[in-house]
Parts: C-alpha cells; structure tokens; sequence
C-alpha cells in the first residue's frame, strides 16, 4: 500500500473486526511494525466479532509495546446497547436514518464519527458467487442503494481522515 500511495501506512482495520477479547496480543504487534492507529475494537456484541467493552469514541490505548490510538467505528447507544451504524453491511441493509443518528450522535459528543465503506459495496454489478444464503444477504443485499446513500452522507456531514482525528487526540 506505501508503494502504491507514495506515502506510509499509520493504521490498521483488522479483517471483519477480528481484534476481539482475548487477543488484544494483536495491538502490540501494530505498534511494535510502527502502526500509529487502529480502527478494529468495534464495541458492538455479535457473534463472531466485536468488542463489546470498548470504547465508542477515539481514544488511546497503552499497550506492553506502547502507545496505539484506537478509532472504533461509529455506534448509535440505544437502551444500553451499542447498534453497529457504521459502514458496510450495516449502511446498505439497516435503515439509512440509524447511520444518520449515528453520526448525529457522535457529533454532540464532540468526537467525529468513524465510518467505512468497501468500494465493491458501491457495485450493484458485480458478479455473484454461489454463497450459503447468510453470506448471500449479507454481501449482496442493499447494493443498489449504497452509492445514492453515500452521496447523502457525504452531504450532511463533514468527515476527515482517519490520521487528523488521531492528530486532534
């Protein structure tokens, strides 16, 4: 990726928020290949991912191996639960108004909202492969509405990379 953008590589996003309890082991490992943030403790509790005692806003961690600040993606507290409303599968299957509320939400906090989206996510064309039927919905379903609700986001609301809001910690 340094070699493609000219430029050098401060985070980290772990595939499908593989970071979760037990292997935070991982973090120190980014800091010790000279990652300055991550964005892959989503506190959110679902099975198979998520890291449902973390933090909802940027923050920094203290590692064995040093220093990490940590960007989790953006979640909307609703009856003492954390709903996932930051990118992906979440934007194009669950309501557009849950994202909006999301960012709404974090910046009354005073904190930006992290959000991520997959370019193929923004291709209603794409090729489909013969998936079980979970994995069919989840990866397909929604995308012939991803981009117009991405125009809409980028819209309403002002977003920054990742590397200024770790800047403004």
């Amino acid at each position: 990726m340094e070699e493609l953008s000219g430029g050098h590589v401060l985070g980290f996003r772990a595939p499908s928020f593989s970071i979760v309890p037990g292997c935070e082991w991982a973090l120190d490992v980014l800091v010790e290949e000279g990652y300055r943030y991550d964005s892959s403790l989503f506190p959110v509790r679902r099975p198979g991912y998520g890291y449902p005692d973390g933090g909802r806003d940027p923050h920094w961690l203290e590692r064995p191996a040093g220093r990490l600040a940590e960007v989790p993606p953006a979640t909307l507290r609703l009856g003492g639960i954390n709903l996932p409303a930051a990118g992906g599968a979440y934007f194009r299957i669950l309501p557009y108004g849950l994202a909006r509320a999301a960012v709404r939400d974090s910046e009354g906090r005073g904190v930006p909202a992290t959000f991520y989206i997959h370019p193929w996510e923004i291709d209603p064309d794409q090729p489909r492969m013969d998936v079980p039927l979970l994995t069919r919905v989840r990866h397909y379903s929604g995308l012939g509405r991803t981009l117009d609700r991405l125009r809409r986001l980028l819209g309403e609301f002002r977003f920054q990379p990742i590397a200024d809001t770790v800047r403004g910690l």
